[in-house]
Parts: C-alpha cells; structure tokens; sequence
C-alpha cells in the first residue's frame, strides 16, 4: 500500500519538522499517484501511535479497504514524543489521531488543550476511570508490565520474582531498561515505583533510593523497544520489565528468547488512551478510524492476534482468546491521580540527579 511505502520511505528522516516531513509526504504520495497513474489523490488520515507495525498494518489495510478514498499514514513515535510533537504543532497540527499511551500523558495532553472532545458511540461500556470525564480521551486496552528475562539463561524460578529483587545484588549489570525519557509509559511505571514509598512517607525520598539501586544493577537504557528486545536476547542484559503484550509477540513474530514473571506485589496495569487532535484537519475521517479500532469485534482481534487486553465490559470472559482467559493479574495498588500530579517533578530528579551516577564499581 502506497502509505506503508511512504512510511518506510519517510522513518529514516528522523524527528525534523513535523510540517516539512508532511509536505515531503504529500509530494513523495503525488509522485507515487503520477506513476502508478491513480485517479483522484486519497485523503490522508495521520496518526501518531507507539503501537507496534504488526498490528497498525493490519488496521490500515482493513479500513483503506472499506474506504479507498482515505490513505492512513502512521508514524511510530513513544507517547512521549507524540505529546512533544502534538504541542510543538498545536498552531498547525499535522496529525489527525493520536492512538496509544498512558492515561496520565493524555491527562496532560487534555490539561494542554490539545485534544479534541469526542465520546465515541461505545461510551456506556467504558469501565469508570478508563477514560477523560469531559470525554478528551478514552482506554482502549490495558498495558501489563512484568518482570521479563531472557529464557535461554533464566527460568520462571530464577528470574526476579517482585519489583524489589530488580535492585539486589546479584542483577548488578544484568538489568536492561527502555530509557524513560522518551517514553510515557516507562516514565509513569518510574513513577509508580516511586509511589509505591510517597504513599507511606508522604515524600518520594525512598523512592529515589530505590531508582539510585536500580541505576547501580542497570547495564544500559535501551534508546527504544527494538533495541531492549535485541539486547535482551543478545544476552547482553538478562532481565526487564516491559509490557506483557510485547514480549508475547515479539516471541512468537521475531522469536526473541523472553518470558515474564508476574511480580508478586502486583503488575503495573496502564489504561492506554486514544484521542482526535484538536484542529485536526480530516477529524471527520478520524472518527470514523477511532470507531473503526474500537468496536468489540476489532478489540477482540487486538486480543486474538496481537496480545492486547480489552477495557470494553462488554466482552464476555468465554469470548477472549485462551491465553487472556488463562492470565491471572494481580494489580499492583497505585493511584494514578498522584502519579499523574507528580510524574514529571520526580522524572526530572532521576534524570537530572540519578541517571548513570549510581553504577556500582564505577
């Protein structure tokens, strides 16, 4: 399909300019329309999503097929650069729909205005706190973040067993971590982990001890998912935490040796988000698109094929797949409200006061 060529084309130009890479799209497609000889030139439908190729393939080629007329282009991007991005271009947005993050970075995007207000015709089977009460945004699926390891070196016994044991001894520089700047989601499960002690003291200081350990046993912090999943089957770090989707995916597409352990305190369960751009220049289109991923049947094969956990309370237990009938997850007691308050503060003490500075023997 001409936007997925358009896409391989367009990722290595890095993060330029929002506005001159959708100008360079926009020739780049009515070159590709002038040799192929297409009629009319299709509508394009941008959207901004750290979801992985497999899934966004599949939906693209589904809805083009349904709408001929509408070219979805997507453009891989963390949910915290989205929200750089989608603030950087709020005078002139160049994005339609923002699909996937944490609740918390489209709470922000909300409090900035950034958001268009849409409650989508599913609205009554939306779980209570899984979505924007004004309706800016709503969950579609939730994220689980375990403990994984590299399976040729670990066993579900040997691996660490809860959130606490990433910072003994014995995983100094085996413990590999997607850097949490760039990303929403690791940024609020840093966060959560500091919570986790604010909500006994009042005051993040333990907290910060607890991420200056994890520093000292942490070998590196991957630049991005690819590069955790190569570093972890490489050996070269043997043990994580990342989301439940991803390992299971990418050991069954890419067959990446990992495997997860359920943390004994509880998983980090995320609510992730979707949202129009407010101004967005085709939100009719978007709508449409965001009605499209979100039906019962499509979230049902977001379950089936690509590992997502539906929020919808309208799927029965008898109606997911067998290895979501089979999990059992217990959530990790946070309260997002807080880590929503306080995330960006404590981010920037690790980041500014802790990253790097802690690596035992250094």
């Amino acid at each position: 399909m001409r936007s997925r060529y358009i896409h391989e084309v367009t990722r290595s130009w890095g993060r330029s300019d929002g506005v001159n890479r959708h100008v360079l799209i926009h020739i780049l497609g009515a070159c590709l329309c002038a040799v192929c000889g297409c009629g009319q030139p299709r509508t394009p439908l941008v959207i901004y999503t750290p979801h992985g190729r497999e899934m966004l393939s599949e939906f693209e080629r589904r809805y083009e097929e349904l709408h001929p007329d509408v070219d979805v282009q997507w453009f891989p991007m963390g949910a915290e650069v989205g929200i750089e991005r989608i603030r950087s271009e709020r005078t002139n947005p160049q994005a339609d729909l923002w699909w996937g993050g944490p609740s918390t970075i489209f709470e922000q995007a909300e409090r900035e205005s950034l958001l268009a207000r849409y409650i989508p015709s599913w609205h009554a089977v939306a779980p209570l706190g899984s979505y924007s009460p004004d309706g800016y945004w709503y969950g579609t699926f939730e994220t689980i973040k375990v403990i994984a390891y590299n399976s040729v070196r670990l066993t579900e016994k040997n691996a660490p067993q809860d959130w606490d044991d990433l910072v003994l001894p014995e995983w100094v520089g085996k413990v590999i971590i997607r850097s949490p700047m760039e990303s929403g989601t690791m940024k609020s499960v840093f966060a959560a982990m500091v919570y986790r002690f604010y909500a006994q003291d009042g005051k993040p200081d333990r907290g910060y001890e607890w991420l200056r350990r994890l520093d000292a046993n942490t070998k590196a912090y991957a630049a991005s998912p690819a590069t955790l999943m190569l570093m972890i089957g490489r050996e070269e770090g043997l043990v994580t935490f990342w989301d439940l989707t991803d390992v299971l995916l990418q050991r069954r597409e890419q067959g990446v040796p990992m495997w997860f352990v359920i943390p004994k305190s509880g998983a980090l369960i995320l609510n992730e988000g979707i949202a129009i751009v407010r101004g967005a220049s085709h939100e009719g289109f978007a709508r449409d698109f965001y009605e499209f991923v979100t039906t019962k049947e499509a979230l049902l094969r977001q379950a089936e094929r690509f590992f997502r956990v539906p929020t919808r309370m309208d799927i029965a237990q008898e109606e997911k797949p067998q290895w979501l009938r089979s999990l059992e997850i217990r959530p990790l007691p946070v309260d997002w409200d807080v880590i929503g308050e306080h995330r960006e503060e404590w981010m920037r003490y690790w980041d500014q006061d802790i990253k790097n500075r802690g690596r035992r023997g250094a």
